[in-house]
């Protein structure tokens, strides 16, 4: 039976600060439930294809809102003390929880739409559209059903030792609409929302290219790097011949090779800690053979080099700081991406003060990464990212690299496990002593008979 309090005898702050966090949280889906709309009104109207990588980012984003947030209601506090004092909430708050289901269910479809509307353009358009239109409606209704219905009935119901406690658990990283861990994950997502969304939509427009789209259809478009018969050698050894490889925006290419087919040194060369013999290396159209190692970084070639080679003595923050020398932004803008590098590789906040020499290998390969992210680089150069780690630890390196290669980062992978490199690769490029002897899409030297017996053991 149903039990009014009123909030006279609540403390009013306690109340407030939980209701603002909440409030909050709604305006950041609003914001992005605008951004979704605009993107849904330039495909309609202006005959654009969707951006894939962008509207897949917002669904992750509002499908991370569901079930980190809402896996179950009744895992929230707040709706575990409503339930409790009021009954007229159960039934609202049992009809969210089927909302949230069939959130997650139209998301799934709304996924596999945007794939074939992508790939089929214009057709599947209004398809997808459509049924965006629809989830867009009830992802309305569902926040304004929050917002006018039970935000009311908690002012009206919920004692003061409610408010205390579930303001407490504001700050506690298992709850999971307030929790202190939820919240960050919330912030990154929609700092990279803002990051990949158009200025014109008031994001800052972070060139990318749609997973959808291979590289190599971007008709037009000059490669980010082109090395034209690459030529390297130490002393009278010659270790690269005539090496030849483009990468686009927003490609992983990966290359394989065995110990001594000169991967790092190519690696080296590009980063200009080796001078090559003879050959171009055009990045973003500029000849790069006058310009310093140094002034590369600046440029945006960035190099996660092989063994890691953190400075052991300074600490791991101090490291991670390191990576933005280069830049000459503000500090709140080096603060922010300190805290994106702490949200990405969690062990790192852990560890921050420590000396980097005290971490484990799979530990300094986080923060050489993480250093080189600093940077913000538009060409990320991963060097043996796997070598000499444990499988699991492995595992959670290629996670991170899928994850930076979904958000739209360049990438090249030198890597000496080839069946997870090509795996994950747009495209892939063999050397062995020192040539390139075969190259293609990932998935097809993945098939390819000399790759499997060379290097995959198949």
């Amino acid at each position: 039976m149903t039990t009014k309090t009123t909030s006279v005898s609540t403390d009013t702050n306690a109340q407030e600060t939980t209701i603002k966090t909440i409030m909050r949280e709604h305006l950041g889906l609003w914001h992005i439930i605008g951004i979704l709309e605009q993107l849904q009104q330039e495909m309609n109207l202006q005959d654009t294809p969707p951006d894939v990588l962008l509207i897949s980012t917002i669904f992750d984003y509002f499908e991370h809102f569901s079930n980190r947030v809402h896996s179950g209601p009744q895992e929230v506090l707040l709706y575990q003390r409503l339930n409790a004092r009021c009954d007229d909430a159960r039934e609202v708050i049992a009809k969210l929880e089927i909302g949230y289901q069939r959130g997650h269910d139209q998301l799934q479809q709304l996924r596999q739409l945007l794939e074939t509307c992508a790939a089929n353009f214009p057709e599947g358009r209004d398809t997808f559209s459509y049924e965006l239109t629809g989830f867009i409606l009830a992802l309305r209704k569902h926040i304004k059903k929050e917002e006018g219905v039970i935000i009311p009935k908690a002012r009206q119901y919920l004692t003061e030792e409610d408010w205390q406690a579930i303001l407490h658990a504001k700050d506690q990283h298992q709850d999971p609409l307030f929790g202190t861990r939820v919240r960050e994950e919330f912030k990154a997502l929609r700092h990279r929302i803002v990051s990949l969304t158009p200025e014109n939509l008031g994001g800052l427009g972070l060139a990318h290219v749609n997973p959808s789209s291979p590289a190599s259809e971007t008709s037009g478009v000059a490669p980010l790097l082109q090395l034209e018969n690459i030529n390297a050698s130490y002393g009278r050894i010659q270790v690269l011949h005539s090496v030849n490889i483009e990468i686009q925006r927003g490609e992983l290419v990966a290359l394989v090779g065995a110990n001594g087919a000169g991967k790092t040194t190519l690696l080296r060369t590009l980063s200009g800690l080796h001078q090559q013999d003879s050959g171009r290396i055009l990045f973003a159209s500029q000849d790069m053979h006058s310009v310093s190692a140094d002034q590369r970084v600046h440029a945006g070639i960035v190099q996660v080099p092989e063994g890691r080679q953190v400075f052991k003595a300074l600490s791991v923050e101090d490291n991670i700081q390191l990576g933005a020398y280069s830049r000459k932004d503000s500090p709140e803008a080096i603060r922010a991406d300190l805290e994106h590098m702490y949200e990405t590789f969690p062990i790192l906040r852990q560890k921050r003060l420590q000396a980097a020499g005290t971490l484990s290998g799979g530990q300094q390969q986080m923060l050489a990464m993480a250093r080189a992210l600093m940077a913000r680089p538009k060409l990320l150069l991963l060097d043996e990212p796997s070598m000499g780690l444990a499988p699991l630890i492995v595992e959670e390196i290629f996670n991170i690299v899928s994850e930076l290669k979904r958000q739209g980062m360049t990438i090249f992978l030198v890597e000496q496990n080839a069946a997870q490199a090509l795996a994950l690769a747009d495209r892939g490029y063999v050397l062995e002593t020192g040539e390139v002897v075969l190259s293609g899409a990932g998935a097809d030297l993945l098939k390819d008979e000399k790759v499997k017996e060379a290097y995959l053991g198949i």
